[in-house]
C-alpha cells in the first residue's frame, strides 16, 4: 500500500543517514520472520495445521514486504 511504501522509504532513508546498509535491514527482516515462526511453533505445537496456516501467512507478508521494498527503492 502507499502507506507501507512511504513508511519503508522513510525507514530506508533513516537507515542510510545512519550508515546502515540495506543488507542489514534484510537480515533483520529474516530474524523477525524466524522469531515469529518459532513463537508460532511453540504456541501451536499441538496443532500442525495452525502452524502451517500461520507459516503461509508469514510467507505471504514477507513477500508483500519484499515487493513494497522494491517499489520504494
Amino acid at each position: 500500500s502507499d502507506v507501507c511504501s512511504s513508511d519503508l522509504r522513510e525507514l530506508q532513508n533513516k537507515a542510510r543517514s545512519q550508515g546502515i546498509a540495506m543488507d542489514i535491514l534484510n537480515e533483520v527482516d529474516h530474524l523477525i520472520l524466524d522469531e515469529l515462526i518459532n513463537v508460532t511453533m511453540l504456541r501451536f505445537h499441538r496443532s500442525p495445521a495452525n502452524v502451517r496456516n500461520y507459516g503461509r501467512t508469514f510467507i505471504e507478508i514477507a513477500s508483500q514486504l519484499a515487493q513494497t521494498r522494491l517499489a520504494a527503492a
